[in-house]
């Protein structure tokens, strides 16, 4: 039994990491556009050098990983620079790298369409910096764009609104058109209750101000909310309301705004056990005296 379960083991570590992205030497600039050109695909750089231990990191856990090398195989032209080699230079200076290691996603004219300048820990995410860049140069291959033809088409339907609204997350899409389509969902939906689970996640993930009245009702629910949710995702929920606004409280110097935060978080936080209080409370203070 146990050398059963020792072989298993190995066809699924064989399975994560059994292929890895197929980098080739970058030589020159104008060879990876030309190359980008030909292949009709992206080009993705990973500048590196060899005393550069988060470059190592991204080779052995990132890189060679069967999900992260079918994606980028498949997508992508994946060219190796070494930051210490003699045809670095030019490149390190155009793009202005610093820092290692940095990740450069280009179309066929050198526009950046993703960048990095330090790791990416994550499969999921290294994945999704991909899948950003690839979006750009092919919409059609988008998550939304279909949903974005029913949207220019006339679909209001709230449930549709929701499904829009969240795939637009996956791409480089402008503040302001997935705020259109937010507030579209909250005008059509048919409660504005946070006890619908559909209207909390849209609130989960959109709402921060503490003008919108959504907000209030998250304070005023809580109990209700809790039972519904849980705690955790209520808390967190709590924590990326206080994030938000702490962060614009201080870059405006706006002290109203500050009251408003320490008033939520006394409302929502005390007499709680998943968060100490009294250090969340003293973290914002803190955070607004060096504003």
């Amino acid at each position: 039994m146990k050398n059963v379960l020792i072989a298993i083991l190995m066809i699924m570590g064989l399975s994560s990491y059994g292929e890895e992205i197929n980098f080739q030497k970058f030589t020159t600039l104008e060879d990876a556009l030309a190359l980008s050109k030909k292949e009709k695909k992206p080009i993705l750089i990973d500048t590196w050098a060899s005393w550069c231990g988060w470059c190592t990191f991204m080779d052995e856990n990132i890189f060679s990983d069967s999900e992260v090398a079918t994606y980028f195989n498949a997508n992508f032209i994946a060219l190796k620079l070494n930051a210490d080699g003699n045809n670095s230079g030019d490149f390190m200076s155009e793009y202005e790298i610093s820092g290692l290691p940095a990740l450069l996603i280009l179309d066929e004219n050198g526009a950046v369409l993703s960048r990095s300048d330090g790791a990416i820990t994550e499969i999921t995410d290294f994945i999704e910096f991909g899948k950003v860049a690839y979006y750009k140069l092919n919409p059609e291959t988008s998550p939304w764009y279909k949903k974005e033809q029913e949207f220019e088409a006339g679909n209001r339907d709230y449930l549709f609104l929701q499904e829009y609204a969240v795939s637009l997350l996956d791409g480089d899409v402008a503040y302001e058109k997935v705020s259109a389509v937010n507030y579209l969902y909250w005008e059509n939906t048919p409660s504005k209750s946070l006890k619908d689970s559909t209207n909390f996640l849209m609130f989960y993930i959109f709402v921060n101000e503490f003008s919108n009245p959504l907000t209030d009702a998250f304070v005023a629910d809580k109990t209700e909310l809790i039972a519904i949710v849980g705690e955790s995702l209520y808390y967190e929920k709590g924590i990326a309301i206080i994030q938000a606004n702490i962060d614009e409280a201080t870059v405006t110097d706006n002290k109203e705004q500050y009251e408003n935060i320490l008033s939520f978080t006394e409302r929502v936080f005390l007499n709680q056990e998943i968060v100490d209080y009294d250090e969340l409370m003293g973290t914002i203070k803190e955070i607004w005296k060096e504003r």
